[in-house]
C-alpha cells in the first residue's frame, strides 16, 4: 500500500481552505477602503471656493477610447478646470481627435517618446504636469469614462479630509469573453494581499491606481513627480511609494460610482498589460505579491487536485476539489456584480486561476533572464539595472557557506575589503577626515537596499571605509530575521543567528516583532555598550542603521523605535556619533561621511518617549544632510529652508 506524504494529506484541504479565505479577505479589504461617493455641489458659489484641477491624460494610440473620456470631461460640473492630453507619438488619429475638443479648454500636447530611461506613460504625465497651470493635478487614463460630478466630488472629498494626494479605484468595463472571465478574478485576488487599514496609514506600503490619481501640484513637483520614477513600469505604486516615504500618505479609495474603465478588449492586451506588471509588482510590494502569488496558486490548484482526485480514486479529494471549487465561484460572485458581469462566467474561474499564474510566470522570467516587457508598441525592461550586478566571488561563498555551517569566526573587516573589490565600479567616497582618529564611535548610516542589492554591499563599503582610516574591530548592529512585511521568512532566524557568530555581529529583534516592547531594546542597548568598553580596553566601531530593515532606496524613512534612546546613551557615555550615507549614481556606489555629531545636548525634561523621539529626528537629519536631495525621503520636507 502506498504511503501517504504529509503534504499529499495536507494539500486537499488547503486548497479548499484557501478559496475560503480568498473569498472573504479580498472582499473585507476591498470594503474597507473608503468609498467616495457623487456630490451634487452647488457650483453657482464663487469659482474661488473651488481650487483649479488641471486633467492630464497620457494618450498612445487612444482613437477608440478618446471620444468616451473627452465627452464626460467637457460636460464636468465644475467651474474650473483645464484637459490636458498629451499624445505619446500616437500613429494613428488620437491627435485629430483631440483638436476637435479644443474649443471645450482642451488642450493638446504632442510628444516623440520617451527619451532614454522613461516609459512612455511616466514621460507624457511629466510634460503634463509641467504645463499644468492649475493648484491641483489628476491624472486619468485614456480608456475611463468619467461621471459628470466627478470633480466636485473627489475635490470635495479632499477638502473634506485634508488629503494632498488621493486615487480611485475604478469599476471596470467587461464586454469579451476574456474581460468578463480574467478580471473579476484578477481584482479579487489582487485585494488578498491588500490590507486596507495600513495602505491608508501614514506607515505601511502604499496603494494606488494609476487610472485615476489626483494630488496637489506643490506636492508633486516636490517629490520629483514622474520624473522621479522615470524607468518604472508600475508608475502609480512607485509614485505612492514614494509620496508615502515622504510623510504624505495618498489615500486609496473606491469610486466605481464615479469613473469606470475598459483597460482591455481582448485576451492578449490582458496577458501583456498584467505580465508587465505582475513580477515586478511582487518586486514593488512584496507582502502584497507574495500573498497574492500563494492565493493564485491554491486558486489554480483545483484542476489538478480534481484529476488527482479521479486518477486515484479519491473521495476526498474530489470532494475537497468540488468545495474549493464552489467557494471560489461564490467569492467571485460580489466581483462579477461589481463589474456587472453575468454569474454564468464565475464558472469559468479555475481557467482564469491558470491563466494568470501562466502570465505571472512568464513575467517573472522575462524580467529574471532580462528580456523586455511590451507595452503599447514598446519594449521595456524589467530590470533597469540589469548591467549592474553585484557578485562575490564563487570560492568566497563556499568559505563563508563552511564557517556558517561549522561557525568557524571569520573577520568582517577582511570580508568587506574583498567585497569592495569586487563591486563593479570603484566606490567614490567622501569625508573620511570626519572619522575620529582615536577612541570608540558608532556610525549611523542609513539602510540602502533594493532588490537586486543586498544591504551587506553598504555594510561592506563603510567597513572597508573605516578599515582604510584605522585598524580597529567593526561590529554591526542586524536585524535577527528576514521579513516580509511582519512575518518572518522561515529558516532567516538560524541562518543570521550562524552568520552573526561568524562575523560577531549584534543581533536585535525589529520593532515591528518585539511590538515596541522597550526591554529588548535595553538587552541590545548593553550587548553594545559591553562592545565598547572592552576589558582590555581596545577600542571599537560599532556601525548601526537607525532605519532597521525596512530602509530602501527610495530614500529616508523614521528610525526604528526605542533606537534615540539607545544613541542618546552611548552619547553621555562621550561615545561620538558619526552619519555615514550610501546611494548610487549611474553605476557607482557611493559613500559620504558627516562630522560627529553628540545627542547628549537633548533636555534632560524630557519625557523617554520624547527624547526617543528628538534624537531619532536628529540622526536622521544629520543621515539626510549627506544624501542627495532625492533621496531625504521624509526628510527632505522637514529640513526644507535649511539645506543647500
Amino acid at each position: 500500500m502506498e504511503k501517504k506524504s504529509v503534504f499529499d494529506t495536507i494539500w486537499p484541504w488547503l486548497v479548499w481552505s484557501g478559496q475560503i479565505y480568498s473569498g472573504l479577505r479580498a472582499e473585507q479589504q476591498y470594503l474597507a477602503l473608503p468609498e467616495v461617493l457623487p456630490v451634487q455641489s452647488d457650483i453657482s458659489q464663487s469659482e474661488l471656493e473651488w481650487p483649479g484641477v488641471s486633467v492630464i491624460v497620457p494618450a498612445r494610440n487612444e482613437e477608440h477610447n478618446l471620444p468616451t473620456l473627452l465627452d464626460s470631461l467637457v460636460t464636468q460640473n465644475y467651474p474650473l478646470y483645464e484637459v490636458i492630453v498629451v499624445d505619446d507619438a500616437s500613429t494613428d488619429q488620437t491627435a485629430s481627435i483631440v483638436r476637435s475638443y479644443e474649443g471645450d479648454s482642451v488642450r493638446l500636447i504632442s510628444s516623440d517618446g520617451p527619451p532614454p530611461g522613461w516609459t512612455g506613460k511616466n514621460h507624457a504625465c511629466w510634460q503634463g504636469a509641467s504645463a499644468a497651470c492649475h493648484p491641483w493635478l489628476l491624472f486619468v487614463d485614456a480608456d475611463t469614462a468619467l461621471s459628470p460630478v466627478i470633480l466636485c466630488s473627489v475635490l470635495s472629498y479632499v477638502r473634506e479630509h485634508d488629503l494632498k494626494a488621493m486615487s480611485l479605484f475604478t469599476r471596470q468595463r467587461c464586454e469579451s469573453f476574456w474581460e468578463r472571465v480574467l478580471l473579476p478574478f484578477a481584482y479579487q485576488q489582487y485585494f488578498v494581499g491588500v490590507d486596507a487599514r495600513r495602505v491608508n496609514a501614514p506607515t505601511g506600503p502604499a496603494l494606488a491606481n494609476g487610472q485615476f490619481f489626483l494630488i496637489r501640484r506643490d506636492v508633486y513637483l516636490e517629490v520629483g513627480g514622474h520624473a522621479a520614477q522615470a524607468e518604472s513600469v508600475i508608475d502609480d505604486v512607485a509614485l505612492a511609494t514614494r509620496l508615502k516615504k515622504m510623510g504624505v500618505s495618498p489615500r486609496a479609495c473606491r469610486g466605481e460610482a464615479l469613473v469606470s474603465v475598459r483597460m482591455y478588449t481582448n485576451l492578449r492586451a490582458i496577458s501583456e498589460g498584467f505580465g508587465k506588471n505582475a513580477y515586478l509588482f511582487l518586486r514593488q510590494s512584496p507582502l502584497t505579491g507574495v500573498q497574492t502569488a500563494i492565493s493564485t496558486s491554491l486558486a489554480a490548484s483545483i484542476v489538478p487536485l480534481l484529476f488527482e482526485g479521479i486518477r486515484k480514486r479519491s473521495p476526498a479529494k474530489v470532494l475537497c476539489a468540488l468545495l474549493a471549487y464552489w467557494m471560489q465561484i461564490v467569492g467571485l460572485r460580489s466581483w462579477a456584480r461589481r463589474f456587472n458581469v453575468p454569474g454564468f462566467y464565475t464558472l469559468f474561474s479555475p481557467v482564469a486561476a491558470l491563466v494568470f499564474l501562466a502570465i505571472a510566470l512568464r513575467s517573472m522570467l522575462n524580467v529574471l533572464t532580462g528580456h523586455s516587457l511590451a507595452w503599447k508598441g514598446r519594449k521595456y525592461q524589467g530590470n533597469s539595472r540589469k548591467g549592474v550586478r553585484y557578485r562575490l566571488p564563487r570560492q568566497w561563498i563556499m568559505d563563508m557557506g563552511r564557517a556558517i555551517l561549522f561557525k568557524h569566526p571569520r573577520s568582517i573587516v577582511q570580508d568587506s575589503v574583498l567585497a569592495v573589490r569586487a563591486l563593479p565600479h570603484s566606490p567614490q567616497i567622501s569625508g573620511t577626515e570626519h572619522l575620529p582618529a582615536h577612541g570608540s564611535f558608532v556610525l549611523v548610516a542609513n539602510h540602502y537596499q533594493r532588490f537586486d542589492l543586498w544591504i551587506g554591499w553598504s555594510g561592506a563599503l563603510l567597513i572597508d571605509t573605516v578599515a582604510q582610516q584605522r585598524a580597529i574591530p567593526v561590529h554591526v548592529v542586524t536585524t535577527d530575521r528576514a521579513r516580509i512585511g511582519r512575518f518572518t521568512v522561515p529558516g532567516t532566524r538560524w541562518l543570521i543567528d550562524r552568520v552573526a557568530a561568524v562575523w560577531d555581529l549584534i543581533p536585535v529583534t525589529p520593532p515591528a516583532i518585539a511590538h515596541r516592547k522597550s526591554e529588548k531594546t535595553h538587552y541590545t542597548l548593553l550587548r553594545v555598550i559591553r562592545r565598547i568598553k572592552r576589558s582590555d580596553g581596545q577600542s571599537v566601531c560599532i556601525l548601526l542603521m537607525p532605519e532597521g530593515d525596512e530602509g530602501n532606496t527610495d530614500g529616508l524613512i523614521d528610525a526604528m523605535p526605542e533606537s534615540g534612546r539607545a544613541l542618546y546613551a552611548l552619547s553621555r557615555l562621550g561615545i561620538p556619533l558619526v552619519p555615514a550615507a550610501v546611494w548610487e549614481e549611474g553605476d557607482r556606489l557611493h559613500a559620504s561621511i558627516g562630522k560627529p555629531f553628540s545627542l547628549a545636548t537633548l533636555p534632560s525634561t524630557l519625557t523617554a518617549q520624547e527624547l526617543d523621539v528628538q534624537a531619532r529626528a536628529e540622526v536622521m537629519q544629520q543621515i539626510a544632510l549627506l544624501l542627495p536631495s532625492a533621496l531625504r525621503g521624509t526628510y527632505r520636507r522637514k529640513l526644507h529652508g535649511t539645506l543647500g
